[in-house]
């Protein structure tokens, strides 16, 4: 299961496109803990794909 990393760079949480004003703690309000989300982000020249499961 590929995790995130120091380094990678987050593109978007569940297809939300994170911009300059994303606030992360805001976005995630509208869930609950054990939710899972979908992370993309960039890492080594690529894009990739992860599901996590929120903790408290």
């Amino acid at each position: 299961m590929a995790k995130l990393k120091e380094g990678d760079i987050i593109l978007s949480i569940d297809d939300k496109k994170i911009d300059k004003d994303f606030i992360l703690a805001e976005f995630l309000e509208q869930y609950k803990i054990g939710e899972k989300i979908k992370i993309s982000y960039w890492r080594e020249g690529k894009e990739n794909e992860v599901e996590v499961e929120l903790g408290g």
